[in-house]
């Protein structure tokens, strides 16, 4: 064992040298930008945030431009970047669409969007040592991959039979806090740095006018029908790569998505239906814990939604949390809480019920406004 250890001390020295004088001799002997550099020459050492995405360079916030140089810099240094030339172009480049690709203006203070899409052009002047050229390609869009049953276009003004009901819905959708979660989920895994405020917000994804009407050239929307609306992916084929840098893609195979109206949930819809003060229909002691009956008071919660907007509510679609005190308690209640520890109330027919407050949240259902924090006191049958 000790003889295979010193050989080893031996060998690894060898090795390793051996391989760092390969890689500075093939450093040295590799002119050509082409064989020399990988999207590894500007992403090691240099984290990206969603924010630097940006097609405008102020000085002050990073750009892709300042991202790209600091990042060139950091891994093949100044002195030899400095002799590169180096430009960015929304969407993919290479050598047979080069002559009429757009370079990014980072001068243009209006280049507000988000650009997730673009091409790293660096180029050998007279002054490099070096030889050539190479398109880098990097592509951040989010994807929408969204079917289920829970994210639904609205059709809260009436059937969607237009390419402009289709973009204010889509909009509505891109600014709700399901598809903005997800599509952050989405570039945290593509290592872009969504922290300290930089995640996605409402507004910064959105089918604008341009985009309308390069849709609307397509010829292929489908109106809604039965609640339900097919999207095809030849709606999308007329938008200039420019525009599909800001934006997210799609399937290439029709997507089915549901339809339905926004609706909006709130205290005073249960009070003035009689849910308010409601006993639950289960037997209970004044040991049970509220964590026990979660299931059955999201059932009270389904019917009560039924009943006052004659919306069929999935019993998935929220959460419950729980207060001692009423809608003005700032203090939530531990799931793990018995009922001997809540108020009481008198009912009509003079029989004490203790109570607690319940709050709908976290909808899961892009239908389902929860804004207000609805909620309503629910008694039990000690």
């Amino acid at each position: 064992m000790k003889k295979v250890f010193c050989l080893w001390a031996v060998i690894l020295p060898i090795v390793t040298g051996f391989s760092l004088v390969s890689t500075n001799l093939w450093w040295k002997e590799t002119k050509n930008l082409e064989l020399l550099l990988k999207p590894d020459s500007i992403m090691t050492n240099n984290k990206w945030g969603l924010s630097s995405l940006r097609g405008y360079d102020d000085g002050l916030m990073p750009s892709i431009r300042s991202n790209v140089m600091m990042g060139l810099q950091n891994n093949l240094g100044a002195a030899i970047v400095k002799n590169l030339n180096v430009e960015i172009y929304y969407g993919h480049v290479d050598d047979n669409n080069f002559y009429n690709a757009k370079a990014i203006d980072f001068n243009d203070f209006t280049n507000t969007n988000y650009i997730f899409w673009f091409t790293v052009g660096i180029f050998a002047t007279e002054k490099s040592s070096f030889i050539g050229h190479k398109f880098l390609e990097f592509d951040y869009r989010p994807t929408w991959n969204f079917n289920n049953k829970f994210v639904k276009f609205d059709n809260s003004s009436g059937p969607i039979d237009s390419i402009a009901k289709l973009v204010n819905s889509w909009n509505k959708l891109l600014s709700h806090k399901i598809i903005l979660n997800n599509f952050n989920l989405q570039f945290q895994q593509m290592n872009l740095d969504i922290t300290a405020g930089m995640e996605l917000q409402p507004g910064q994804i959105t089918l604008n006018q341009d985009v309308s009407f390069f849709m609307n050239l397509s010829d292929a929307f489908v109106p809604e029908q039965n609640n339900s609306l097919t999207i095809n992916p030849t709606l999308f084929k007329y938008i200039p790569e420019r525009l599909e840098t800001s934006l997210f893609k799609i399937s290439n195979q029709p997507l089915t998505m549901q339809t339905a109206p926004v609706i909006k949930i709130q205290s005073k819809d249960f009070k003035d239906h009689n849910f308010d003060y409601a006993i639950l229909n289960q037997d209970v002691t004044l040991e049970t814990k509220l964590n026990s009956l979660y299931s059955d008071m999201k059932q009270f919660v389904v019917n009560a939604v039924q009943g006052i907007y004659n919306y069929a509510l999935s019993i998935d679609a929220f959460e419950l949390q729980f207060r001692k005190n009423g809608y003005s308690d700032p203090n939530l209640l531990d799931e793990e809480t018995i009922l001997s520890d809540l108020y009481t109330f008198i009912t009509p027919n003079q029989e004490k019920r203790h109570w607690v407050w319940l709050e709908l949240i976290n909808a899961k259902d892009t239908s389902l406004d929860l804004s207000t924090l609805p909620g309503v006191h629910l008694g039990f049958k000690v």
